[in-house]
Parts: structure tokens; C-alpha cells; sequence
């Protein structure tokens, strides 16, 4: 079709301008246009020649026809190709915006999050299909952080073009700008409460001896009890072999990092973690006395 043609083309030029990093992110609608896209482009002669090498990933666990799933697996092994540069284009669905953190094992947020994909950054992101909403939008200029980035919209809705979606986006953004959350009737409360859940769980602090053994399950129970998100910034191996892991902490009360070191990314993380644990033990003796 003459979309699909349009978007091998923008492939070819996107792929000319940014040179071996190239790292492209094809958004679709449906697991199977991902499936179908992702083979379609690994045969296609002219995409080879450029060195273009594509993957695809959908829901984990999700089914694409009855005879074709993707395993946790496949789609990690996918997300790492992708981080790594075996692959450099990403066909995906919509499921790596709204479940993008894999936190180390460290579940703070709901079992479905915790499951979810830790996309790296890419510098092309295409949409194939139509932007359903401004949050959308915002998070397919999300995928492409990095200075050098560009978003290209393969199709939009008669009634939703890309111009109206800017619009509103503006108008939200100049709300959560004017916004100030100190003068909300809730705040308040909402941080006396937080400050409540931080002493009731400050029992799993003073087990220093659980926080020693497994600083992961410990930081997982106590992210849960004090609505904190626990997200992994990075974890990797140096020129040295050894891996290198930070954690933040961070719920509307506080953000505290954690970083960490050893011979694998357990020992890393479980350093890393642990690193968090102590400091909140710190801050509750000073702040609440406990």
C-alpha cells in the first residue's frame, strides 16, 4: 500500500540522517500490524540494504493469532536487541507507554506495571496509525527524548488532526504549569497521611537484619505501604565487569536514590536497594523520632 510505501521511505531517509545510531520506535494500533509490520520490513530488500533490522512487541503474554504469542521472553529479549543494536526498529503497541518500568523486581506500583517494558529512548519515532488522544501524543514525544529526535505521524483523524491535539495539549500544559499543589485543600492532608503510612511502616526499617538479607523484598513492601513508585534509572556493566545499578524512591513526600555495585546485576540492585533502606532509616530517627 502506498502507506506502507510512505513509511519504508521515511525508514530509508530517517536511516541516512542519523547513521548507525539510528534507533527507530513504529507505533501500531494491533499486536498482529506489529507481527506483520516487523516481518514485512526484515524481508524487504531495500530496508536490508540499509542495515535495517526489525523486531516487534506486544502485551507480555499476549496472543497475535492462536498459533502465535509473546512470551515475557521473547518480548525482553526484544527490548534488550533493541537497547543493545541487534535490532534498531521497534514495531510496538500502544502497551510500552502505558506500562514502560521494569523496576528490578522491586514491585511498588500495581503486579500489571511491575510487568511492564523498560523501553530505551530512540531518536525516529513514527506513528503508523492515527493519535487517539493527547496523552498519545504526549507519550509518543515521550519515546523520543533524546536532542536529535524527531516524531513523524503516518495518518490522523478527521476529527482529532495533529493542529487540534497541539491546542489541548498546550491549554493542559499551561494548567499543570499554573498549578500550584501547596495551595490545594488536600495537600495538606495528603502529606500528613503519607507522613502516617512512612512511621507505620517504619517497622520494616528496624529489622535490620531482613533489610540486610533482602533489601529488594523489603523495599517492594515498603514502596506498597507508603505509595512510593521504586524505579531502576539504570543497570549496567562497566569496561571493568562490574555492574552498576541506581534505584529512586520517590512518592509526593520525598525522592531519595540508591546506587549500587557488584560482580551481577543482583548483587547491584540488592546493593542499591539497600542503600535506599538506610536512608530512610536515617530520616525517620531525625524527622519522626522513631
Amino acid at each position: 500500500s502506498e502507506k506502507l510505501e510512505s513509511l519504508k521511505r521515511t525508514l530509508v531517509e530517517k536511516r541516512k540522517l542519523k547513521g548507525v545510531s539510528f534507533r527507530c520506535i513504529v507505533f501500531v494500533k494491533q499486536r498482529i500490524a506489529a507481527y506483520i509490520l516487523a516481518k514485512h520490513l526484515n524481508s524487504d530488500t531495500t530496508c536490508k540494504d540499509y542495515g535495517m533490522r526489525a523486531g516487534f512487541v506486544a502485551a507480555k503474554k499476549s496472543k497475535i493469532t492462536p498459533s502465535i504469542k509473546v512470551t515475557p521472553g521473547d518480548a525482553s529479549r526484544c527490548i534488550e536487541q533493541f537497547r543493545s543494536g541487534d535490532i534498531n526498529i521497534l514495531v510496538a503497541t500502544a502497551v510500552i507507554e502505558e506500562v514502560l518500568t521494569l523496576t528490578c523486581h522491586v514491585y511498588s506500583l500495581t503486579s500489571v506495571i511491575s510487568q511492564g517494558f523498560d523501553v530505551p529512548e530512540a531518536n525516529v519515532v513514527i506513528s503508523y496509525d492515527h493519535l487517539k488522544d493527547t496523552v498519545e501524543l504526549a507519550q509518543r514525544f515521550g519515546r523520543a527524548r533524546q536532542t536529535t529526535s524527531s516524531l513523524t505521524l503516518m495518518s490522523e483523524r478527521r476529527d482529532r488532526p495533529l493542529s487540534a491535539l497541539r491546542d489541548v495539549k498546550r491549554q493542559q500544559d499551561s494548567i499543570i504549569k499554573d498549578f500550584d499543589p501547596s495551595k490545594s485543600e488536600n495537600f495538606a492532608r495528603q502529606q500528613q497521611s503519607l507522613k502516617d503510612r512512612h512511621r507505620a511502616a517504619f517497622s520494616l526499617l528496624s529489622d535490620t537484619v531482613r533489610c540486610e538479607s533482602s533489601p529488594l523484598e523489603v523495599l517492594n513492601m515498603y514502596a506498597a505501604k507508603t505509595k512510593a513508585v521504586a524505579k531502576t534509572e539504570y543497570i549496567e556493566a562497566g569496561s571493568d565487569k562490574i555492574f552498576r545499578c541506581k534505584i529512586s524512591f520517590s512518592n509526593l513526600l520525598l525522592t531519595i536514590e540508591g546506587k549500587g555495585e557488584g560482580n551481577t546485576k543482583k548483587q547491584s540492585q540488592h546493593q542499591a536497594a539497600a542503600s535506599i533502606l538506610i536512608q530512610m532509616r536515617e530520616r525517620g530517627r531525625k524527622e519522626y523520632g522513631l
